[in-house]
């Protein structure tokens, strides 16, 4: 039987049920009922919270006032470092608690600061430097955990009967489709121009590759659906991989997704997959391009569409989830930062969204991700071996909290080709620190033998492997 506790609080408003359902009811994993007559609680014999400006011996959480207001307008954040912890709404020195955790995590989960002016980047996109998590550097620190973590064990030692939900540790995988293949199945036009590209750039490796791959000698380096089929069966990981099925612009570079090839990837990728939408750069801008990028890819594979994730992850509040709600979206995993690893929303486990604008919590569940791998390359200039320090100290954070690991790459940086050359490495890697300890020490140990083979012996493997694709047979891409 689940535990109860009681909680008292002088208003009973939408904001409050909807972060007390999160905390007690999705994290801890207990009932709860909340009361706004004060004796009906103090004669209670159930754990007790106190949640307003009245004092009493029973625990207490002092209100910022956040959870009782209506609209949108600046707050006072009023930040923190207490006893190690980053701390938002500190407003009761000396107290068990001595800040509105509530409005804390209000604040963060609903992205509330993104609602009021700032200073958008060249995509229209909130950095992570304008946020209250990257102002006081607390953004790789799932803190709504930590905090629930801390509000537990204060619980406990006062209730020591209470007893918790116990949350697993899950890792989310998912891979964005910007660019199906690298060099077949586009237009003459835009082969033309990329093979132009290339010779007046002396790339003479993605030359040969070109013709090597338009022949039909050697598979196209983007076409890495069937390692991401056997790596997530290797691992027994389910994986999201989001389609990019806008038109062609600047931004949005897919290949024709008219072809019966590309449409034949398509409808394997559905059926290998949990297959989202990757709403185009013109997308997210505007809804009637949403409904018609949502109603292609269903009409392809003949399932209804509820994923999804913005390209260049252009989030925007709240017209991005009102226009996913809109046309059905149950499901968005956009919440992360393109400029930084870490939690955005100060949480590493799926939540559902609050409206701030119409007060209510809806039916979308965001999923929030921990890094994107380009991130990691350019913005941070790491190297994959320092890549996979980076993951292992963010999954370690995760995995404190018992939360879910959610990462973001793509088919091409699986690719081992090109600038993602040994990334695919970092995957495998990554994926096996997930497993369970006796599980991952299998793999940890497969992967150092891996990685020590000499760099001669590389060579020479690479030497060989280029003889055998004169005599290989005819590559067939993904799902044909």
């Amino acid at each position: 039987m689940k535990s109860q506790i009681i909680i008292y609080s002088e208003s009973v408003t939408p904001r409050l049920t909807y972060i007390l359902d999160f905390i007690f009811g999705k994290i801890i994993g207990v009932t709860y009922k909340i009361t706004s007559d004060f004796q009906v609680f103090l004669s209670s014999d159930l754990p007790k919270i106190n949640y307003s400006f009245r004092e009493s011996d029973e625990l207490r959480v002092k209100p910022s006032g956040l959870l009782f207001q209506k609209g949108i307008e600046a707050v006072d954040t009023g930040y923190a470092k207490w006893n190690g912890m980053h701390c938002l709404f500190y407003n009761q020195d000396g107290a068990a608690i001595p800040f509105d955790l509530f409005s804390a995590s209000f604040f963060l989960l609903t992205r509330y600061e993104e609602y009021l002016p700032y200073q958008a980047d060249d995509h229209g996109r909130f950095s992570s430097d304008q946020s209250i998590v990257g102002k006081h550097k607390f953004l790789e620190e799932p803190v709504v955990q930590q905090w629930v973590g801390f509000l537990l064990n204060v619980l406990k030692l006062k209730f020591s009967n209470l007893t918790e939900k116990k949350q697993e540790f899950k890792i989310e995988p998912t891979i964005d489709v910007d660019v199906a293949f690298a060099f077949v199945y586009r237009n003459f036009g835009r082969f033309f121009m990329s093979s132009g590209r290339d010779f007046t750039t002396l790339k003479w490796n993605r030359i040969i590759d070109r013709i090597l791959v338009t022949s039909k000698s050697k598979k196209d380096p983007f076409d890495t659906y069937s390692y991401i089929e056997l790596i997530h069966k290797k691992y027994n990981f389910p994986v999201s991989v989001f389609y990019l099925i806008g038109d062609y612009s600047h931004y949005d570079r897919n290949i024709p997704y008219d072809s019966p090839e590309v449409k034949g990837l398509i409808k394997a990728l559905s059926d290998k997959f949990s297959l989202g939408i990757h709403p185009s750069y013109k997308a997210a801008d505007s809804a009637d391009e949403l409904k018609k990028e949502i109603n292609r890819l269903g009409s392809i594979t003949g399932n209804m569409v509820t994923k999804s994730r913005q390209h260049f992850l252009r989030l925007k509040f709240p017209g991005t989830y009102h226009r996913l709600m809109q046309e059905g979206i149950t499901d968005d995993y956009s919440m992360g930062f393109h400029d930084k690893p870490g939690f955005r929303a100060g949480i590493a486990m799926p939540y559902p969204f609050y409206d701030l604008v119409n007060e209510k919590e809806t039916t979308l569940t965001v999923h929030p991700f921990a890094f994107m791998e380009r991130t990691l390359k350019d913005r941070l200039k790491l190297d994959p071996d320092m890549a996979l320090l980076k993951i292992q100290e963010l999954m370690k954070k995760v995995k404190s909290v018992n939360g879910t690991f959610g990462t973001l790459w793509h088919n091409d940086s699986l690719s081992d080709y090109g600038e993602w050359k040994r990334w695919r490495y970092v995957y495998d890697v990554m994926l096996s620190m997930a497993l369970p300890v006796a599980e991952n020490r299998k793999h940890y140990i497969r992967n150092r033998f891996l990685t020590n083979v000499n760099q001669p012996e590389i060579i020479k493997i690479q030497q060989f492997n280029l003889f055998l694709i004169f005599f290989r047979r005819k590559e067939k891409p993904y799902g044909l």
